[in-house]
């Protein structure tokens, strides 16, 4: 044939929709993946989020219970020694710590998983923690347990050796 035009076949044409095909299928699957694992990776991220959080929660609650013990001793173990000044002193630093206490208790609330939730709430039922009742001793190492088990902690500490790392092994008889 003159002129310079190519003439396609029927078998070539079929060829070239095909690749065309083939291509389209490769491009939508690439797409697809990189959208799932996107979605994943978010997904992932939260949750490391929340789990931090939850973390963060969980140590301000213990430092501001702790460091409520530590200021009432001081407040009302020295007896008539504490002057007047000392004593307000020591008021606000309770206060304070009762704020962080309450301030991480609804940050667990919010941010840890519903059975560090149900266990907060059996504490607080309980009439909340004091640091030498072995039954809130025992909630408090189930809540620690139940966030390293949301973070898929590998080889997960039992609440009993949470118990004994937090607080010393069970003494005495009362012990729980």
């Amino acid at each position: 044939m003159g002129g310079g035009i190519m003439m396609w076949s029927a078998a070539g044409d079929t060829d070239i929709a095909a690749e065309s095909v083939i291509a389209l299928i490769g491009f939508a699957a690439g797409v697809v993946l990189a959208s799932v694992n996107a979605v994943h990776a978010r997904h992932n991220e939260s949750r490391r989020q929340r789990a931090e959080r939850a973390g963060d929660a969980l140590v301000d609650f213990m430092r501001g219970i702790a460091e409520n013990a530590q200021y009432r001793g001081r407040l009302y173990g020295a007896g008539p020694a504490v002057t007047a000044a000392r004593a307000a002193e020591l008021e606000d630093r309770i206060t304070e710590s009762l704020v962080l206490v309450s301030s991480a208790k609804a940050r667990l609330a919010t941010y840890g998983n519903a059975e560090a939730g149900r266990i907060l709430a059996a504490i607080e039922r309980d009439g909340g923690f004091v640091g030498s009742d072995p039954v809130a001793q025992r909630r408090l190492s189930e809540l620690v347990a139940a966030l390293r088990a949301e973070l898929r902690l590998s080889g997960n500490l039992k609440a009993e050796e949470i118990r004994d790392v937090l607080f010393g092994p069970p003494r005495g008889p009362s012990s729980a």
